[in-house]
């Protein structure tokens, strides 16, 4: 019913023949039939009589905007090149079934616990995120300490709780919509060992270390365990692909940091989790994935990737109040990433299902194999939240330096004092986003 299409839609690829040899099969008949209640679309081989169809229903689709007119005709993409000949058009009354009113079906109802199982202190704060509105129910070891609380679609739960050497937590979530109660269960435990805000962690570190600079842990335990409000220092050295989860998230008012002591690289980054600062690492390999909010990443350095080298995007499946919102990328640098097709590694990436607030400030990206900064957009995800994109270079990339959208959706990014050097395509697109882009002073 929009001009750029419908947020839940899809399109499904089916195959009329599987791994045709085009070489060897270079011409072929296609037919299209309107009939009243849907399309069918065919294939054959040339000087064949066995067709091959494919049916969609709603006939009156084509002519939901202009029910005067739809045009018929032959399309290549990708590049291709085809040769029509031989075509002809047959027409007869239409007797059109209408078809119900599309309806875009709501995202089924999600609950992410954001806080951890084990704990420095008795004093522990218990945290949630939910996709919809609602109502929060928390038992602690059989005692409700937190009675239906209102919950707002995508912002942060808090429960505050006194811990017992081993505590478990039930939360109910009942969603306004109607949706079932969701259920979860969270055992937290107070860990001996471990003390301070300040947890040191090292290539050669051990999850029974005290997380001193003289007996610094791993880094996957050191996530674990750095509180609210603390930081994790990294020595120099190699570190193995690794996800910072959403039930590792810090508070609004504590945030946690992780930043380097020397050299610290890192062969790829997960940060699922919210209200993180992640300051002066490097990213090789894998990429650095963002899938929370909140977060801050700050002098990271991203290279020589599989795929785009800093990126902030969100699953699929958890519905839009939980996309990835109010991140900030900031003087950071991302270069010669490459994936194996040669067609997707960009430098910096914010697309596939993101939300408002979040903006990429004074960075550079040179060398990568697509684009330099790329903020492309799914019809089916519906418009993303506006992008900010300030005092950014992008230099010799492969395809275009500042790519502003995606499939026609319109969503109104800005980019301002931001340079475009020596791309290979546009320096800046618009990709089809027919928003009102603010491109200011570049």
């Amino acid at each position: 019913t929009q001009p750029w299409g419908n947020a839940g839609a899809s399109i499904k690829r089916q195959s009329y023949k599987e791994k045709i040899d085009i070489q060897r099969t270079p011409t072929f008949q296609l037919r299209l039939e309107r009939t009243n209640d849907g399309f069918i679309t065919s294939w054959a081989a040339t000087g064949s009589n066995e067709w091959v169809s494919q049916q969609v229903p709603h006939a009156d689709l084509v002519a939901r905007q202009d029910k005067e007119h739809y045009y018929v005709g032959f399309f290549a993409s990708r590049n291709a090149k085809i040769t029509v000949s031989n075509a002809s058009l047959t027409t007869s009354a239409a007797h059109t079934v209408p078809s119900a009113p599309y309806v875009a079906k709501g995202w089924p109802p999600v609950m992410q616990m954001a806080s951890g199982t084990v704990s420095q202190s008795k004093a522990y704060i218990l945290q949630a995120r939910t996709n919809s509105d609602g109502r929060i129910t928390v038992r602690q070891d059989e005692v409700v300490i937190g009675q239906d609380k209102t919950v707002k679609a995508g912002e942060m739960f808090t429960q505050p709780a006194v811990l017992k050497d081993t505590s478990t937590f039930e939360i109910s979530f009942t969603p306004a919509t109607g949706a079932e109660t969701l259920t979860q269960t969270l055992t937290v435990e107070q860990s001996p060992h471990v003390t301070g805000n300040t947890l040191y962690a090292a290539p050669e570190g051990q999850s029974q270390a005290k997380g001193t600079a003289d007996s610094p842990l791993d880094f996957a335990s050191a996530i674990k365990l750095v509180p609210p409000g603390g930081q994790i220092v990294l020595a120099a050295g190699d570190y193995p692909q690794t996800a910072i989860p959403v039930s590792a998230s810090g508070l609004k008012d504590k945030i946690k940091t992780l930043k380097a002591d020397g050299k610290a690289v890192i062969h790829g980054l997960l940060l699922d989790a919210s209200y993180w600062h992640i300051d002066g690492i490097e990213i090789t390999d894998k990429s650095l994935r963002v899938q929370g909010s909140h977060n801050l990443i700050e002098n990271v350095t991203a290279y020589r990737n599989d795929d785009t080298g800093i990126q902030i995007s969100s699953p699929a499946d958890v519905g839009r109040p939980l996309w990835a919102s109010f991140n900030r990328v900031v003087n950071s640098e991302s270069f010669s990433n490459e994936d194996p097709g040669k067609i997707n590694a960009d430098g910096f990436a914010v697309k596939m299902r993101v939300g408002e607030g979040n903006r990429l400030e004074g960075c550079y990206s040179h060398d990568n194999i697509d684009d330099g900064f790329d903020l492309f957009n799914k019809i089916e995800d519906g418009a993303n939240g506006v992008v900010v994109i300030e005092n950014s270079i992008a230099r010799n990339n492969t395809s275009n330096g500042f790519k502003l959208g995606g499939e026609g959706q319109p969503v109104a990014h800005e980019v301002r004092n931001s340079i475009a050097i020596d791309n290979h395509l546009d320096g800046f697109t618009d990709n089809f986003n027919p928003g009102k882009l603010v491109v200011v002073n570049n």
